[in-house]
């Protein structure tokens, strides 16, 4: 889905409780309500009009922690293979590419910013890749989120993954 720098001028009817949300939390953000409305489209377009399709669940970090928890790493590694199957085959509907940047713009903004899996830095130096996923869950959510990595970049992209898990990251490097 490719993104346009040209804005279009729209008329909605909004009811007054929702604008009054939107301006309050526009202000405090210190932007228009224009910027956060768009903000909100751009979310909504690239994830969650999935959400209700999938059957997706917000939880909070703890709730989430304490579940993963609870499960042993065989569990996780199956868990996290199934959803690298899953992520791999929506991207490729989402948007049919297979360039690395597309690649991981999407596991950026999609997972990282929006879905709040992690916070994602990346390097490149010659033709290989190293990207680092920080979070705050736990060390059993760097291995699921190993396990599904590993998955999605070796069916989208078809390279050789190496990984390594740390307690609050995950580090991904690839030669392309």
């Amino acid at each position: 889905m490719p993104y346009s720098k040209k804005a279009v001028t729209r008329t909605f009817r909004i009811d007054p409780t929702w604008l009054e949300v939107l301006e309050s939390e526009a202000e405090e953000q210190g932007i228009t309500s224009s910027a956060l409305i768009n903000q909100i489209l751009k979310k909504y377009s690239l994830t969650w009009r999935f959400d209700e399709k999938d059957r997706a669940i917000n939880l909070s970090h703890e709730s989430l922690k304490d579940m993963v928890e609870s499960l042993n790493k065989e569990q996780l590694v199956k868990i996290g293979h199934k959803t690298g199957q899953e992520l791999s085959s929506n991207y490729f509907y989402l948007t049919g590419k297979k360039e690395v940047e597309s690649v991981i713009s999407f596991l950026n903004l999609q997972l990282g910013k929006y879905c709040g899996w992690y916070q994602l830095h990346y390097s490149k130096e010659n033709k290989q890749y190293q990207v680092l996923l920080s979070h705050q869950i736990s060390i059993k959510w760097s291995i699921w989120l190993q396990n599904v990595m590993e998955t999605f970049l070796e069916n989208v992209l078809s390279y050789s993954i190496k990984s390594e898990v740390l307690e609050n990251s995950v580090k991904l490097t690839f030669n392309t």
